[in-house]
């Protein structure tokens, strides 16, 4: 069976890759057109494979599950491809000693308490010295505790651990923040990350949009253009027209679509459409048949809507 040729289109996607400005990708194309043949093609390249680490999701494979759910799963398909390229992942010295630095200044009243209690058992004025610390340790607590400082760094860090958020940033998120960094420097090249979330469109609209707002939450809270997770760049693939559908569906009209899904994408939609070439080939083969060209031309008026 003849392969169609898709040379030109692979060259306007590299160049829409290219485009440092192209950090969130939606690849358009209308259902069973090969946007997944396609994509495969691409970064299964050598060049590719030299420039790009791709982790690849599939959400078809998320139906079935709540959106709370959904962002765990995903957590975990993207560990499991990240483990699969051999990472491992070492806990430093540097780090246990920050985490050592850290306990030790969050407890440094308690701990100064341990000291004088232990020599109180030689001197007895440190018994006073003691309960006096304990005063002011007990003190501070208070203080502490109901600081709206405290309160806010408490209110930042329960929502940064609640799973399912937009703002959720736990261990788990940020082990996989540290991981592409070593992904992108596989084989002693310099790599982009990409997330490719294929067959976008077949999730519930509203598990669609839940999951749109999530990965744009990094760019929202830090104003940066940033990724989930750290990612150089996300691409949607799906049919425009079928997220436009699950819009007018959750809102009962499209009127604003276009200025919701802007957001989405940095610069424009790349649309993927592969038609003059599949007339190329057709023409090949009814050439190889002879087909009368007055047959050929009523086949096309007919056909090439739907082609």
């Amino acid at each position: 069976m003849r392969q169609i040729e898709t040379k030109g289109m692979m060259e306007q996607f590299q160049a829409h890759l290219n485009n440092t400005n192209n950090q969130r990708i939606i690849f358009s194309g209308c259902f069973g057109s090969g946007k997944t043949t396609f994509l495969n093609n691409f970064f299964n390249d050598p060049a590719q494979l030299e420039k790009y680490y791709v982790c690849k999701l599939f959400p078809v494979n998320y139906v079935t599950s709540t959106n709370k759910d959904i962002y765990e799963l995903i957590k975990f398909d993207i560990l499991i491809q990240l483990l699969g390229t051999g990472i491992t992942i070492e806990r430093t010295d540097f780090e246990k000693v920050s985490t050592i630095c850290r306990s030790v200044k969050s407890n440094a009243l308690k701990l100064l308490q341990s000291i004088l209690e232990v020599a109180s058992l030689i001197d007895e004025n440190t018994v006073k010295l003691g309960k006096a610390i304990e005063v002011i340790a007990n003190i501070y607590k208070d203080y502490k505790d109901d600081s709206p400082k405290t309160k806010i760094e408490q209110f930042l860090n329960d929502l940064e651990n609640e799973i399912g958020t937009s703002y959720e940033m736990n261990d788990i998120s940020n082990l996989i923040r540290e991981m592409l960094i070593k992904a992108s420097k596989l084989e002693n090249k310099q790599k982009e990350t990409i997330l490719l979330i294929d067959d976008f469109d077949r999730l519930e609209p509203l598990q669609s949009f839940r999951l749109l707002n999530i990965l744009s939450a990094n760019d929202n809270e830090t104003g940066t253009g940033e990724n989930k997770f750290g990612f150089d760049k996300i691409i949607i693939v799906c049919d425009i027209n079928n997220l436009r559908d699950c819009f007018v569906h959750i809102n009962g009209t499209n009127k604003a679509f276009n200025g919701y899904i802007d957001k989405f994408y940095s610069t424009e939609i790349f649309r993927f459409d592969i038609r003059n070439d599949l007339v190329k080939v057709i023409n090949i083969l009814f050439s190889q048949i002879n087909m009368p060209p007055d047959v050929r031309s009523e086949f096309f008026e007919r056909y090439l809507d739907i082609i």
